[in-house]
Order: structure tokens, then C-alpha cells, then sequence
């Protein structure tokens, strides 16, 4: 029997890069929040300082988990089970009935806030971040309206892994049989740098005041970040995030920014922004979803001329984040 070593599809749930575990506003200064991703459990805490740290979470004392009933002490997170203090790095500061402090260590994770967005990196071999996460120009922006961090966001739990979201950006045929789009868009470019794939279709949308002519740009960062800007009825930026928390299953966040028009009532959010804000962060996503749920990876998918430049290039450079069949 052929060996398998070597392929993507056998390593779908241990990519590399930055993965999205939040966004900066739901980490106050002082909060500790417990996490779990890529099947490990992290504890999450903004010191005094107000750089986030994120580390393992249990406590190498006795195994407390730092996450639940632990606190932020001006630069240290302090543990809830015999107090023992440790900072960002991973160090042991202090232990309150000890003149000693411990040579054990908790593993630090490199975590970067961009844009209001909170990053951990994710690399199998150790290696350290060796590109920056996605800068989105929108963010604060107050020309544009912005759907999150208030709860207008899907997080998704299901058999899913950020292979099958990132080569939704070429997938362009599906858009058709998946969405209800009355054709196949054109595919009008596709560009790479080393961190970064940058896609580009147009195509036209039906609505509900007729035929709206629509252009799409996506740059995914990593396998892990999808950046989109869409051209046509509002200019609307979307970042979707997919970050897996174990070997099956990823969260799935959504930031939505969309452009106001001067006619726009100043306090209000008029409905069509809504309506686009719903459709990308639900309706469209759950039609994805469901397929994504119950597939099975094709490492060799024998695809059409049609298709076959974006899909195979796509393919070819994603194979960089997943360090076991990069040189392979």
C-alpha cells in the first residue's frame, strides 16, 4: 500500500500560525479566562501591564487550573489553589509561605492584539511567529459600521478544520450550488506572498432592486485568517477566523465591518447593514457548515481546467502552515 506521509489531509488539525481566541474587549485588565485549543488547555490573563499572556493552564505546583478561581496580581497570575505567583513567561515570582521560589515552569504561548483582535500562534515544531497576523485599516474606523465584539459573531463547534474554510476563497463553483448564485462567478486573479493568498471574482448578485454587480478580494493569512472585501451594494470587510480546539472541531469567528453612507441616520443602524451583517455571519455560514460537518478531505481532488489554477496554487502554498509535509 502507498504511503500517505507527506499529505495534508493527514495533518488537518495541526497547522501553524496565528489563530484568532477572541477579541481585546473581552479581556478587561485583571481577567483570567480559561481557553482550550489545539487540544490543550490555556489559561488567558491581562497583567497590570496591559499585554495579554496566555500560558498553560495548570499550575505546575499541584495541577490547580489557573484559569478557574485564578487572579491577576499586578503583574503575575496568581494561583487559586496555594498562591503560588507566575508571570507571563511561564516563571515562578513567589511562593507566600516559601523564601524559595521553583525552577518549574509554565509553558508560555506568543499572543499578539491587532486591530482589536486577539491572536495566539500555533506552530507543532516550536518555532517562533515568523509573520504578523492581518491589519484591518476599518477597525475604529468610524466611517464604517462594526459588528462585534457585541455578540454579532457565530462561534461554531463541529467535525471542521481551517483547510476546508481557507479553500472556500477559490471555490468559486460552489458559490453557485451552495449559495443559489444564478452563475459561477470569474476568477480574476490570484497572487501569493509568504504569509498571505490573495484571490479576486466578480460576478452579479440578484436582489431585491434587481441585478448588483459584485467584486470580491480575499487575502487568507495563514490557513487560519480569511479577509474579504466585498465590492457592491455596501463595501463590507469580513474577517472569519478558524482556530481548532482539538483534532475535530474549530471556533469559527466572524468580524463584520460595514461602510456607512452619508444618508445613514446617525444613531441607528439601518437595516441593510443589518441584513448583510446576518447573512455573513449566519445565514450563508450554516449552508457551509453543513457540508464542511460530514466531509472528507480529497488531498488529490481531481479538479477542471475551470477551477484547477486557484484550487491547485491555493493547495501548493498553504503547505507551508503544516510544517510535517512542507518539504516533503
Amino acid at each position: 500500500m502507498p504511503s500517505r506521509a507527506g499529505r495534508i489531509g493527514d495533518h488537518l488539525d495541526r497547522p501553524s500560525g496565528w489563530f484568532q481566541i477572541g477579541w481585546s474587549a473581552e479581556f478587561p485588565p485583571g481577567a483570567v479566562h480559561p481557553l482550550r485549543y489545539f487540544g490543550r488547555r490555556l489559561v488567558c490573563f491581562r497583567p497590570a501591564d496591559g499585554r495579554l499572556a496566555v500560558t498553560d493552564a495548570h499550575c505546575p505546583h499541584m495541577g490547580a487550573h489557573l484559569g478557574h478561581g485564578g487572579r491577576v496580581d499586578g503583574e503575575d497570575l496568581v494561583c487559586p489553589f496555594h498562591g503560588w505567583r507566575w508571570s507571563r513567561e511561564g516563571h515562578n515570582t513567589g511562593i507566600p509561605y516559601s523564601a524559595t521560589t521553583s525552577r518549574r515552569r509554565l509553558r508560555p504561548w506568543p499572543v499578539r492584539e491587532r486591530s482589536g483582535i486577539v491572536y495566539l500562534w500555533h506552530d507543532v515544531d516550536g518555532r517562533e511567529p515568523y509573520y504578523d497576523p492581518p491589519h484591518i485599516a476599518e477597525a475604529g474606523d468610524d466611517g464604517w459600521y462594526q459588528a462585534w465584539p457585541d455578540g454579532v459573531h457565530t462561534v461554531r463547534e463541529g467535525r471542521l478544520y481551517p483547510q476546508y474554510v481557507l479553500e472556500n476563497a477559490v471555490d468559486l463553483a460552489h458559490l453557485k450550488y451552495v449559495h443559489g448564485w444564478d452563475e459561477v462567478p470569474v476568477e480574476e486573479s490570484v497572487d501569493e506572498g509568504d504569509a498571505w493568498f490573495r484571490s479576486s471574482f466578480s460576478g452579479e448578485l440578484l436582489t431585491r432592486s434587481g441585478r448588483s454587480p459584485i467584486r470580491n478580494t480575499t487575502e487568507a493569512w495563514g490557513v487560519s485568517c480569511m479577509l474579504s472585501r466585498l465590492e457592491g451594494l455596501r463595501e463590507t470587510v469580513q474577517l472569519m477566523c478558524t482556530t481548532p480546539v482539538d483534532e475535530t472541531t474549530s471556533d469559527v469567528r466572524f468580524s463584520v465591518f460595514v461602510r456607512r453612507d452619508p444618508g445613514d441616520p446617525p444613531d441607528e443602524t439601518p437595516g441593510l447593514v443589518r441584513a448583510i451583517v446576518k447573512a455573513q455571519t449566519t445565514g450563508e455560514w450554516d449552508k457551509d457548515a453543513v457540508i464542511w460537518e460530514h466531509m472528507e478531505y480529497v488531498e488529490r481532488a481531481p479538479v477542471v481546467r475551470e477551477e484547477a489554477r486557484a484550487v491547485v496554487a491555493m493547495r501548493r502554498w498553504s503547505r507551508r502552515f503544516y510544517p510535517q509535509v512542507a518539504d516533503r
